[in-house]
């Protein structure tokens, strides 16, 4: 009856240290490095020395820049819009979702703060992902021309940390 004890005692220990564990783990975050490379229809509202507007609705793809990284491969697509004003410099909001096999995806919020640069975070998911939180900042890698009026073709260097309840 001693030894009994003893082990369910040893058990229990041995299952909260585990749990401690993988909380502190849990805790840490996951870190990710991606390239995402887009095209994107316009729209554009313009009076050339007063204002320019303009809609961004992407659609991509994110590349890991790590052999099996996370997010590598995911399909992307992206909403949101740009503007400057009196010839200040361009600001910009939207939302991102990237999605990878089955219900493996993730919404994203972001704000452009600078032409091909900004921030973002985490704000919901599905599958592996559901409860996801943390954040992303992104900058564009070299501009890229484009071939036809109205689209952007561009590549983001994006990275962050996430983590998953």
């Amino acid at each position: 009856m001693h030894i009994a004890r003893e082990a369910v005692l040893a058990a229990v220990l041995s299952s909260s240290c585990l749990t401690g564990v993988a909380a502190q783990t849990q805790e840490q975050g996951t870190r990710f490095d991606v390239t995402h490379c887009y095209v994107a229809d316009t729209v554009v509202i313009d009076s050339p020395s007063a204002y320019r507007a303009q809609s961004l609705h992407q659609r991509g793809v994110l590349r890991a820049n790590e052999p099996g990284g996370q997010f590598d491969n995911f399909a992307t697509r992206c909403v949101g819009a740009v503007a400057s004003i009196g010839g200040a410099p361009l600001e910009g909001r939207g939302y991102c979702e990237w999605a990878g096999a089955g219900e493996d995806r993730v919404l994203i919020r972001w704000t452009a703060v600078a032409a091909g640069r900004g921030s973002g975070v985490f704000i919901g998911g599905t599958g592996r992902y559901k409860g996801i939180s943390g954040e992303v900042s992104f900058q564009q890698i070299a501009p890229t021309p484009t071939l036809e009026p109205g689209v952007v073709r561009a590549c983001l260097h994006n990275t962050g940390e996430f983590k998953v309840p």
